[in-house]
């Protein structure tokens, strides 16, 4: 009975099963039966709607959490790849001034890049107008000693586009009878105009050469300046010393050369008799007792 009883409880769960399995299979939210008989989840389902399926303890996870997880989710991914972008710029611009630095090496200050290129032009002219603006009335004393040196640098290293722009604006302040533009800014136009049209011949890298050229023979003769002077002042200070060590061995021989003169040697005995030798025989030593009316 027992076993019979057991067989019967067995085969009751196995139906239950059965019609589980078939109510899975009817309902097409619950998912799909395959060819085996098991539970597919749909793909639509989320994980956990798939494990809710399964075990039917999870959760359900609210459709609005989802959404915001994608959206986390796809806003990571932007930043993924815009740190990815980044990074190659940032190696790209690292490359660059590598390359830079190896350019400047071996042409020295005759690169220029386009910055460098702007920030000398806007150096130009900003010091061109504090000149001018220093000879117009009540600008105070005129800077052109001060600052026309360091325009003549800023000229040599602008590009020969703007060489040739700046030109032609010097030229027009010459020849235009404006009233406004007074005698002493025409003549520093004229004078700019001369080298102007010296650097319109010239290119650029042999400007900035030349320029480098004349900055080191005028360093070099700063050094050989100063070189000298220091000569001179050690020559001096060595003469000094020589005058003053003269000056003490003629006090020192005078009185004794003196004592020897008119005196016959015969009558001295000794290093005496030998001196009052000497200074008879020597007109150098008579000379040194001479003195000045």
């Amino acid at each position: 009975k027992a076993s019979r009883s057991s067989r019967g409880s067995g085969g009751v769960r196995a139906a239950a099963a059965d019609s589980s399995l078939a109510a899975a299979s009817a309902d097409p939210a619950g998912g799909d039966a395959d060819a085996g008989g098991s539970l597919r989840t749909p793909r639509s389902a989320s994980f956990h709607e798939a494990a809710k399926g399964l075990d039917g303890a999870s959760p359900a996870v609210p459709d609005a959490m989802v959404a915001e997880y994608e959206r986390v989710k796809r806003e990571l991914e932007q930043m993924r790849e815009m740190k990815a972008k980044y990074e190659e710029l940032r190696s790209n611009h690292e490359k660059l001034k590598v390359e830079n630095e190896e350019v400047r090496k071996i042409v020295g200050d005759m690169y220029v890049s386009v910055d460098e290129d702007k920030e000398i032009t806007d150096k130009y002219k900003a010091t061109y107008k504090e000149i001018v603006d220093s000879l117009a009335p009540g600008g105070g004393p005129p800077k052109t000693g001060e600052l026309m040196p360091k325009l003549y640098d800023l000229m040599v290293r602008m590009n020969d586009e703007d060489i040739r722009k700046e030109y032609m604006v010097q030229m027009e302040i010459i020849l235009n009878d404006d009233p406004s533009v007074s005698e002493r800014v025409k003549g520093i136009a004229e004078g700019m105009s001369i080298k102007l049209g010296e650097m319109m011949d010239t290119p650029r890298h042999q400007r900035i050469a030349k320029l480098a050229k004349e900055e080191e023979d005028r360093k070099q003769a700063q050094r050989q300046q100063q070189q000298n002077q220091a000569d001179a002042a050690k020559s001096k200070e060595r003469e000094a010393a020589q005058r003053k060590r003269n000056g003490q061995a003629y006090d020192a021989l005078e009185p004794a050369i003196r004592q020897g003169l008119g005196v016959k040697p015969l009558s001295l005995f000794g290093d005496e008799r030998q001196l009052a030798q000497r200074v008879q025989n020597r007109l150098q030593l008579r000379m040194v007792a001479m003195r000045a009316p």
